[in-house]
């Protein structure tokens, strides 16, 4: 890569481009789906402002893209190899912190393509108020390679302060989220929901639940660990 063409870019306009695509594309990958526009779970005002973030992001993201203009797409065109080999691999190589959920499948990644990079784990934050919220979300924080080899209906019944009832099926580490209960299940899962969003929580001790009958199985409590390796926080 010559000095002029050098000149024309710069790794914090590649780094913008990279996101604004990110940012423009991958709402629609994610969320054009039955886990969240064409969830049944979800009210109509719900869905109403996924779309406009969907939305808003692709108009950022290509806005973005047209700022960075030629002074990206530009060398990458002339020379694909050589821009790759000098501005992509230098970030791949580079040694740094990344902070990743605790066995979640973003931490196998880093662990197996970037051995040299720093893995530190964090929580993910995620901490539903309402059975609703964790219903709609549960598709989001699935981790699919966690859930290698489980093939499994769990059925979820909510009592008390929020009554709830819903499928739960993890087959070919793909998870499907139904409202109601649907088929014969592997697995039933009867939880006061007060207690149930306080075990999320990390507030509630689980074991306590299932002594006192807060939170009662019908089925394997194997299938139960399986189903929450799915879900690492």
């Amino acid at each position: 890569m010559n000095s002029t063409t050098n000149t024309r870019w710069s790794i914090g306009k590649l780094l913008i481009s990279l996101v604004a695509i990110f940012t423009a594309v991958s709402p629609y990958l994610a969320d054009w789906n039955e886990t969240h526009i064409y969830n049944p779970l979800w009210l109509p005002h719900a869905k109403f402002h996924n779309a406009q973030t969907m939305v808003l992001g692709a108009f950022l993201g290509l806005l973005a893209i047209y700022s960075a203009g030629e002074d990206v797409i530009a060398p990458f065109l002339e020379n694909r190899k050589e821009f790759l080999q000098d501005v992509l691999k230098p970030l791949q190589e580079k040694e740094e912190i990344i902070y990743v959920i605790k066995n979640s499948d973003a931490e196998r990644h880093v662990v197996k393509r970037f051995p040299h990079k720093t893995v530190k784990q964090i929580s993910n934050g995620i901490r539903p108020r309402s059975i609703a919220v964790f219903l709609a979300r549960m598709s989001g924080s699935f981790q699919r390679n966690q859930a290698e080899g489980l093939d499994a209906v769990y059925h979820f019944v909510f009592t008390g302060e929020e009554t709830a009832e819903a499928t739960v099926t993890i087959k070919n580490q793909q998870i499907k989220v139904e409202n109601g209960l649907v088929g014969a299940a592997n697995l039933k899962v009867i939880a006061d929901s007060e207690t149930w969003l306080g075990f999320l929580a990390k507030e509630k001790n689980f074991a306590w639940a299932v002594l006192t009958r807060k939170i009662r199985f019908k089925g394997s409590p194997k299938l139960f660990l399986a189903f929450g390796k799915c879900f690492p926080s």
